[in-house]
């Protein structure tokens, strides 16, 4: 069901995109659209059944689940909560050995359509981080920096 959310939730904005893109360029004059043309709505519906493709894969290609080796004990949090810290990110809830992760900032919550959540989870001698790859790739960069830095 999440999945369907994310896709939908990308078509609007990507929708919402291109309806402002589109009059902008009628408004400025680049662009003139006659409706009336024979033909001419279908370029519309070749644009917005792109726009639906493109939804369809976009959280299968942007979300990533990672395993790292580590744990969530009273030595593993600080390079766990290190790591995230560094990588602009804020715990928002810890609820039974799962750690939730979110963007610091509004602009970088923004970019990523409000579906910037990470979670990281005890799985055994591992940790796993789901989220989308950017932030996931992002703070898996600053926890093997840390991890160097204190060896």
């Amino acid at each position: 069901m999440t999945y369907l959310i994310r896709s939908l939730k990308y078509f609007v904005t990507m929708s919402v995109f291109a309806i402002i893109l589109i009059v902008l360029m009628i408004l400025t004059g680049f662009a003139t659209v006659n409706l009336y043309e024979p033909g001419s709505a279908w370029r519309f519906v070749v644009l917005f059944g792109a726009i639906a493709v493109i939804s369809l894969f976009h959280p299968k290609m942007t979300r990533t689940v990672r395993y790292v080796a580590g744990n969530l004990s009273n030595e593993g949090k600080p390079i766990v909560l290190n790591a995230f810290r560094e990588a602009d990110y804020e715990l928002v809830s810890e609820k039974e050995g799962v750690l939730t992760f979110r963007a610091r900032t509004f602009f970088l919550r923004l970019r990523r359509f409000f579906d910037d959540g990470i979670t990281i989870a005890q799985e055994g001698d591992r940790l796993r981080i789901e989220g989308q790859r950017i932030g996931v790739f992002r703070v898996l960069h600053h926890w093997d920096a840390y991890t160097a830095y204190e060896k």
